[in-house]
C-alpha cells in the first residue's frame, strides 16, 4: 500500500498517478464479486431483437443513400455513429444493459462504401415514360 505522504516527499506537490495504483485485499475482492451477483447488478446484453432493428434502421436509411452526395453521405454516417454512441453509452449508463457497436460500424462503412461506388441518382428527375 502506498501512503500519500511518502508520496508527496518523493515527488513534492506533484503526485503520479501511476504510482497511486488501488490495492485491493483478496477477501474485498471476492466480496465484491458475490454482492454484485446478489444484487444483480452485473452488464447483461441487450435482447437478440435489438440487432435486427439497428439493420432495419441503417438498410432503411440506405433506400435513400444513391440520392445524396458522397459528402453528405460520410457526414451523416459519422454522425449516426456519435448519436449512436451517446444512446449506447446512456442505456448502458441507466440500466447496464451493452449494446453491440460493432454491428452499426460495420454498416456505416458497408454504406460509405456503397455510396462511393454507386452512381448518383437524381432526386428531381423525372422517370422516362414509356
Amino acid at each position: 500500500m502506498i501512503h500519500l505522504d511518502h508520496v508527496s516527499k518523493r515527488y513534492g506537490d506533484h503526485l503520479a498517478v501511476e504510482d497511486l495504483s488501488l490495492y485491493v485485499p483478496p477477501g474485498e475482492l471476492f466480496a465484491s464479486a458475490i454482492a454484485t451477483i446478489q444484487s444483480r447488478s452485473f452488464i447483461r446484453r441487450a435482447p437478440w431483437w435489438v440487432d435486427y432493428v439497428i439493420i432495419g434502421v441503417y438498410a432503411f436509411l440506405g433506400l435513400w443513400i444513391p440520392r445524396w452526395s458522397r459528402g453528405l453521405t460520410i457526414f451523416i454516417g459519422v454522425f449516426s455513429l456519435l448519436a449512436y454512441t451517446l444512446v449506447a453509452l446512456g442505456i448502458f449508463g441507466a440500466n447496464l444493459i451493452w449494446i453491440s457497436g460493432v454491428i452499426p460500424l460495420g454498416l456505416v462503412i458497408f454504406l460509405m462504401i456503397y455510396r462511393l461506388v454507386s452512381p448518383t441518382i437524381d432526386p428531381w428527375a423525372t422517370p422516362p415514360k414509356r
